[in-house]
């Protein structure tokens, strides 16, 4: 108990100094060399899938390879921009104090808890979070859940969190914690936008309430996680509990209705 009042009361910077300017100039250049990497997928995406469903024999699940190689190569580009460029130890980042086991047990539980409970909700006909894969084969959906827990359950938590929160919410922290929660949880729902051209120019977010919701609250407890912590491998534990958690609801809802009951 005392520990945690020692470490509430420890002023930031708590694992890595990055000053205010140097925060936000990384943030945006990640963001824009993120952006211009997927620009550049709009023009191959087409090529690149005809070649997945011809060797994959249109098994459909080309897209979500691709995906998965959309997120390595911005996992990459946080690499490069962070460590390289913006000169900052990822690993210090990211574990330069280790998290206990109960520390780590107990954010795996709420990111569960999270998740799960907006699936509920879509069992009683409100949001979108389970996929529907009524019309998937056995091995399809296996395949898609092994790939989904690797991609967004493992590699994009790592990379969002290094950008999103291990880079802008200190250099945020130094104008004040209000500041840093706000814009830290504005940021991270702005990532979370489907369609820029559609929020600027028609002015529609392309999120669904719950979704927009939900990453409303990841937001804000990964926020609080390393205000509270100081320990940003904890919100990626968080992270990757809640997405690990979306994928493997999908995946029991498909196997209890599609294969148990039917």
């Amino acid at each position: 108990m005392s520990s945690n009042k020692n470490l509430k009361s420890t002023p930031w910077p708590r694992e890595v100094d990055i000053g205010f300017g140097r925060g936000i100039v990384l943030t945006i250049t990640v963001f824009c060399g993120s952006r211009l990497l997927y620009w550049i997928s709009d023009y191959t995406q087409k090529t690149v899938l005809s070649f997945f469903d011809y060797t994959l024999s249109n098994t459909g699940i080309g897209i979500e390879i691709y995906t998965g190689i959309l997120v390595i190569l911005g996992f990459i580009l946080v690499y490069i921009f962070v460590q390289r460029i913006g000169k900052i130890n990822i690993q210090t980042l990211l574990w330069h104090t280790p998290p206990s086991l109960k520390q780590g047990i107990k954010w795996v539980f709420w990111g569960f808890c999270l998740s799960f409970s907006f699936c509920l909700l879509q069992l009683y006909g409100k949001g979108y979070m389970i996929k529907d894969y009524s019309d998937k084969s056995f091995l399809y959906v296996c395949t898609i859940t092994f790939i989904d827990i690797a991609v967004s359950g493992i590699l994009a938590p790592i990379k969002e969190e290094i950008s999103e929160r291990g880079i802008l919410y200190p250099a945020l922290r130094k104008k004040g914690k209000i500041i840093a929660y706000f814009f830290s949880v504005f940021w991270f729902v702005f990532l979370h936008v489907p369609s820029y051209s559609n929020l600027f120019f028609n002015g529609i977010i392309g999120l669904t309430l719950h979704h927009f919701i939900f990453i409303i609250l990841m937001g804000i407890i990964t926020a609080y996680i390393y205000e509270s912590t100081g320990k940003l491998i904890l919100c990626v534990i968080f992270h990757s509990a809640s997405n690990a958690t979306l994928t493997m609801s999908s995946f029991l809802y498909y196997l209890i209705t599609q294969i148990i009951i039917a």
